[in-house]
């Protein structure tokens, strides 16, 4: 596990979804998500400054199993 040096005070309403977590998860779940967030901003600039250009008009076919998979391995 890496060693961390800075710690982030947050406050969340009681009712956020990281307190569906157990104790003991929970940091990192909201790392995770952070991480997450990070990842999709850096892609929306790119979108805005046209850097990325979808590679489909049309609607993309989903593998929900796959994405499901992919999502509970996150967690």
């Amino acid at each position: 596990m890496p060693k961390y040096s800075k710690k982030l005070d947050l406050r969340l309403p009681t009712n956020h979804p990281v307190f569906d977590y157990p104790p003991g998860v929970r940091a990192q779940v909201a790392r995770e998500w952070l991480d997450i967030g990070m990842r999709l901003e850096r892609i929306e600039n790119l979108l805005k400054q046209g850097a990325v250009v979808p590679a489909q008009v049309s609607t993309p076919q989903i593998n929900t199993k796959k994405l499901q998979k992919q999502i509970e391995d996150m967690f």
